[in-house]
């Protein structure tokens, strides 16, 4: 049996097979190499003669995410009214999804929107601290 692996122009294994004769456009390679590579077809490079497995990119985290609670809770008394004051002054589009809203997730469009409001009303360093991702 000719152990044969086939690859493309990246050098990435899209097939491996086994046959009584060389099949034109594929590699014959030993038996350990075919066994190896053949568990990583789409997922590793033949290169000489050696299986390089890709790294499969790890699993991303959920973005984090700041309780509305937590918002008000860090802020002063002062700081509160302020924000809220700038909410009650943005369009009714964007203080209706603040207003909605129990969990900012980073980098979500009402999350920018409300960093926006308390970045111009507070300063970036004490919007920063508002909005640290809860704990939970």
């Amino acid at each position: 049996m000719i152990h044969q692996l086939l690859t493309d122009d990246a050098d990435l294994i899209v097939q491996a097979m086994t046959s009584n004769m060389n099949v034109e456009g594929f590699t014959e390679v030993s038996e350990e190499l075919f066994d190896k590579a053949s568990g990583l077809v789409g997922r590793a490079r033949l290169v000489g003669d050696q299986v390089i497995e890709i790294p499969s990119d790890p699993p991303s985290l959920p973005a984090p995410t700041t309780r509305r609670y937590d918002v008000f809770e860090r802020c002063t008394t002062d700081e509160a009214s302020l924000i809220s004051l700038a909410i009650s002054n943005s369009d009714v589009r964007t203080m209706e999804l603040i207003g909605a809203t129990m969990r900012f997730v980073h980098g979500s469009e009402v999350y920018l929107a409300l960093r926006t409001i308390i970045v111009d009303t507070l300063g970036a360093e004490r919007a920063d601290e508002i909005l640290a991702p809860s704990d939970d």
